[in-house]
């Protein structure tokens, strides 16, 4: 072993500069054999300890390696010396002296980015990040609409649905699903959990498979057949926790029994918090159905949204000749993220353009404040100047001062950013959509990086360009007379200061009108007085109450039991769902 010792610390001298090498490597090797026979005596451990000291050694003479550069600037050449170990050291010297103002910046700073990181983080929750479904950009949302009608929505209307799954030809499955409620018991405990009743093929587009158990078959899709049920893999934990043997079990929905098959995934929550699902059953050939329903639709791979409309409306033209001739009601596809994302798209592009002025407002603050300082340094620029530095070399100690508090900053920033954001959704509630995930992932972390290397562009040129600026002879000149500023580095002084305001100003305004907007909302007169009324709905199971029909076609206002069985392509009243009584 003591052979191969100097051998192994030849070759970790390559880690050392050449010079250092070419110097003093033989008496390096002798003094760590000598280092290292006296760690022999004292055990493994202490080995161990002695090759990382020399490692360490050697990796701290590479860093501290003078870099050789010329200076770009004209007149004689000179040789350059870029020590970032030097210059980081120095930086957090100098930001140790100056507290306050390296709090105020770092504070400034921090307030900027978090709100960024906020805004990004729903931004990426709500547009960015894909659904968890297997190639979710196949996924397509199918609706039906009548613009006659001035209906942009009307729902989708089973034999219709029946008649697009049997002719599409650029799908590989699509589905139908109506949101809805049950009494869940199962004989010890009941309550009432949000359900859907889905086609057969629901799990099939979605791209999703059980934990445990199957899914349903075409036979349990049809009338009359055995009530089946899937559960969510929440549910399975929170009632039967997590029950291997769950598969078999009964559970009563809306007083009927129903046997559990299988548990679906988290993912299959979608879109709302979905906990249990029971087959749609429907049965084209009965009249007078409910345009009540949702549709979904993988498309093969390579075809757009666009084609697989265009196969939905040719699927549909036997539809417009059978009982549709004026084409009132037609289909469309969109995609998935897409449709379930455009209400939110002003709040987003809001929230973008205040944060980015925000952030700007915040940039120029910084810059202003370092500008100050930078002016208040002139006299250690002038000398470091008169005695050989570059002006290369103060810009590049002035870009790692940047750097530095644009990283403080920014860490400040993230972990402020992602409390507001827990927060946010935490106060926000029900308000918050189920199917958007607001986590720390890459996308926030590259995103807050990247952000702060732009905050210290933007922030740290004026100090850098007025300090690389002008002769030697003035620089001294103004080191030893005292004088405030150049005319210069006031002007630009003024322009930040001037350009912060008037940022400031367009945030306070538009603000100040959004809070008079929503106070004008919250002031509107409905026509009654609103002193101890209350509102409620009641839904009942059709297993032990039966909807009252209408014979008479729905009218499509005011709203009444056409809410039950309705006969046109009308939508239920706010808070009623497809079948209940009104």
């Amino acid at each position: 072993m003591s052979r191969l010792a100097p051998a192994a610390y030849r070759a970790l001298l390559s880690i050392a500069p050449r010079r250092l090498r070419r110097r003093y490597g033989p008496d390096m090797v002798a003094v760590f054999a000598d280092a290292l026979a006296d760690a022999a005596d004292a055990g493994a451990r202490a080995v161990a300890v002695a090759w990382l000291r020399a490692f360490a050694d050697l990796l701290s003479a590479r860093i501290r390696e003078p870099i050789d550069r010329r200076d770009p600037s004209p007149g004689p050449a000179e040789r350059e010396v870029v020590m970032l170990s030097t210059d980081l050291r120095y930086t957090f010297r100098w930001l140790g002296r100056e507290k306050f103002s390296t709090s105020l910046v770092v504070g400034m700073l921090a307030l900027g980015i978090a709100a960024n990181v906020v805004v990004f983080s729903l931004v990426d929750g709500l547009f960015l990040r894909p659904f968890p479904f297997r190639q979710p950009e196949r996924l397509v949302y199918i609706n039906e609409t009548a613009p006659r009608w001035n209906l942009d929505v009307v729902g989708v209307n089973y034999p219709d649905f029946v008649q697009w799954r049997q002719h599409v030809t650029l799908f590989d499955a699509i589905a139908a699903w109506d949101e809805v409620s049950f009494n869940v018991s199962d004989g010890n405990t009941a309550e009432r959990i949000d359900g859907a009743t889905v086609t057969y093929d629901f799990p099939i587009a979605l791209g999703i498979a059980p934990v445990r158990g199957r899914m349903f078959t075409p036979e349990e899709d049809r009338p009359k057949a055995p009530p089946v049920v899937l559960i969510g893999q929440a549910l399975w934990r929170q009632r039967y926790s997590s029950d291997p043997n769950v598969l078999g079990r009964t559970l009563r929905l809306n007083g009927v029994a129903h046997e559990i098959i299988g548990v679906l995934p988290k993912a299959a929550e979608f879109p709302a918090r979905i906990q249990l699902w029971v087959p749609l059953a429907g049965d084209p050939a009965q009249p007078g159905q409910s345009y009540g329903l949702s549709g979904v639709g993988r498309l093969k791979p390579g075809v757009s949204a666009e084609d697989g409309e265009k196969d939905l409306l040719r699927a549909h033209q036997a539809i417009w000749e059978a009982r549709d001739k004026e084409k009132i009601v037609s289909p469309y596809a969109h995609p998935l993220r897409q449709e379930f994302a455009r209400n939110f798209k002003a709040q987003a592009r809001a929230l973008l353009v205040a944060t980015s002025i925000l952030m700007i407002v915040a940039c120029a603050n910084v810059a202003s404040v370092m500008l100050a300082r930078a002016l208040a340094r002139r006299r250690e620029i002038a000398i470091r100047l008169a005695v050989g530095a570059s002006r290369a070399r103060l810009a590049q100690q002035l870009l790692v001062e940047n750097l530095v508090l644009s990283a403080l900053g920014g860490t400040v920033g993230l972990l402020l950013g992602m409390w507001a954001l827990r927060a946010l959704v935490a106060a926000a509630g029900d308000q918050v959509p189920p199917w958007a995930t607001f986590t720390l992932d890459w996308r926030i972390a590259v995103f807050t990086v990247l952000l702060a290397v732009a905050t210290a562009l933007l922030f740290g040129w004026a100090p850098a360009f007025h300090a690389i600026r002008g002769s030697l002879r003035g620089a001294l000149h103004e080191a030893g007379t005292g004088t405030t500023a150049t005319p210069g580095a006031r002007r630009t002084l003024s322009f930040l200061v001037g350009a912060e305001f008037a940022l400031a100003a367009i945030l306070l305004v538009c603000g100040g009108l959004l809070l008079r907007a929503y106070d004008r909302v919250q002031r509107v007169d409905p026509g009654f007085r609103l002193e101890r009324v209350l509102t409620f709905s009641l839904s009942l199971p059709q297993a032990t109450y039966s909807c009252r029909r209408t014979t008479a076609p729905c009218s499509r206002g005011p709203w009444d039991s056409c809410c039950c069985s309705r006969q046109e392509p009308t939508r239920c009243p706010p808070g009623t769902r497809r079948g209940s009584i009104r």
